[in-house]
């Protein structure tokens, strides 16, 4: 399969059939991931030996009433990474796993009043994260990184028994 960039079109992503996986072969994911293993004191290349992310994505288009044609994403992440122990600096793998659901509108609602200071919509009577298109692309990279960050653990400390 074709890899998917950081920021895909909507007619990538709607021309296929619609599901993606993602992973460590992919250049943005790799990123992440080293991003994510930045306190580690190992080389580049053995961090990204002995981490993974595997990354879902199911996208389908979707009509609201007040706003047109909009693009819903399921996402589920799964990453091990390499960071140090905030109490003994050693080195330890750590896991984020995480799932969830982003709506991307058109970016022209993005200056309007009623979605200014919005963070999440419904969509078929489910809560969405809401994101913009720009310029007809997904931003998602953008996206991944801004939810993984938000479940990152920033005090990772080594359990006793290690």
């Amino acid at each position: 399969m074709k890899e998917l960039s950081k920021s895909p079109s909507t007619k990538t992503i709607l021309l296929q059939d619609g599901i993606f996986k993602i992973d460590k072969s992919s250049e943005w994911a790799k990123e992440l991931l080293l991003e994510l293993s930045e306190t580690s004191s190992l080389a580049r290349e053995e961090i990204i030996e002995k981490s993974s992310i595997n990354i879902q994505l199911k996208f389908t288009k979707e009509e609201l009433v007040e706003i047109g044609s909009v693009i819903v994403m399921q996402c589920e992440i799964l990453t091990t990474y390499i960071t140090a122990c905030v109490k003994t600096f050693k080195d330890m793998p750590n896991q984020i796993e995480l799932e969830f659901k982003a709506c991307f509108i058109n970016e022209h609602f993005e200056n309007e009043e009623a979605y200014k200071e919005e963070t999440e919509i419904f969509v078929k009577n489910e809560l969405y994260e809401l994101y913009f298109l720009k310029k007809s692309h997904i931003p998602l990279f953008d996206v991944i990184h801004e939810q993984v960050y938000l479940n990152f653990d920033f005090y990772p400390q080594v359990k006793n028994n290690d």
